[in-house]
């Protein structure tokens, strides 16, 4: 354990004297024989002293900074940048960025081998990220981003020329767009409602979008965690008054994961996308849509390999994602 401390950040890393950062990149990427093993015994480490420092800090306020310039440490940065805009992209922590490699080096030792680690790697990540947002597994599916799930979702719905999308006038273009090739294509319609842009409350929201309902209303697609104003929409009561509707919602929530505490059943949303690597260190490229059980025979497959009609729920675009990752 010592020898693979001093070779991911050098001799004084026993001392808390950690390699400068781009040192570790040096060491690391020119070529360092590190081992499954080692790589694993160093991300314990770091675990660990992780959890040391949430122990010896976070019940304080750490007034000096010292709690966040330790956990600076756990992270690949160059030492000129001050990182402030994780909505777009966010930095991931030593122990994620030991695993790519760990299994990037795998895919190189034996190629053909991606076939026996991938799919169950990635069933139990999926595992693990449907008990984060206290969802089944088989109402989650790992995508690239949280557009690529609105992409699903709006081409997968069966809508007929008329029907009606409601969106607030403070969606994403990645969220507003898959709805705008829909409408081209399939003839639907596009309701802009306009919502306060700083509400005094929760009712505020949920009485413009229920006062531009009508009979052909179907879907609402809303940013939850809106990205020009910081707004958090009440998804839980605008999920409740569109279901008494029989309408359903889609949440963007990209900056969600990692930023708000979720549960997913708790808040009754039909359609879920969000972005890991956002808020939560996930590596750049891996998103997240959950679809509610009881609306997923609404929902077609967007892109289709062999198996895809294998499973009758959210699995069945499981398979697909895992074959655009082969």
């Amino acid at each position: 354990m010592d020898k693979t401390l001093k070779l991911l950040w050098g001799e004084g890393a026993k001392k808390g004297n950690f390699y400068k950062r781009r040192d570790f990149l040096r060491h690391f990427l020119a070529g360092s024989a590190l081992t499954l093993a080692s790589l694993a015994e160093a991300n314990s480490a770091i675990y660990q002293s992780i959890s040391s420092l949430n122990a010896q800090f976070l019940e304080s306020e750490s007034p000096d900074g010292a709690y966040w310039e330790a956990i600076r440490k756990h992270f690949v940065f160059d030492d000129r940048l001050i990182m402030m805009n994780n909505g777009t992209v966010g930095p991931i922590p030593r122990p994620v960025f030991n695993t790519l490699t760990r299994w990037f080096r795998v895919q190189m030792t034996n190629p053909f081998d991606v076939y026996n680690f991938l799919p169950e790697k990635a069933e139990e990540v999926r595992k693990k990220l449907a008990s984060f947002v206290n969802a089944s597994p088989e109402e989650v599916i790992i995508t690239h981003n949280t557009t690529e799930g609105i992409n699903f979702v709006a081409n997968g719905l069966d809508l007929k020329p008329g029907d009606e999308v409601l969106m607030s006038q403070l969606e994403h273009p990645g969220a507003l767009h898959p709805w705008r090739l829909k409408a081209k294509r399939s003839g639907v319609v596009i309701k802009e409602v306009k919502i306060p842009i700083t509400p005094r409350k929760a009712e505020e929201i949920d009485e413009a979008f229920a006062a531009a309902i009508t009979p052909r209303t179907r879907i609402i697609s809303v940013g939850h965690t809106v990205f020009i104003t910081g707004l958090i929409t009440p998804i839980k009561e605008l999920s409740a008054m569109a279901h008494e509707k029989g309408i359903l919602v889609l949440a963007d929530s990209a900056h969600g994961l990692g930023m708000l505490n979720l549960d997913l059943k708790a808040l009754g949303v039909d359609f879920f996308a969000s972005s890991p690597y956002k808020w939560l260190g996930a590596p750049c490229g891996v998103g997240l849509l959950y679809i509610r059980k009881e609306v997923q025979e609404e929902l077609w497959p967007t892109i289709v390999t062999s198996g895809w009609d294998t499973y009758p729920d959210a699995r069945a675009l499981v398979l697909t994602v895992r074959m655009l990752m082969l």
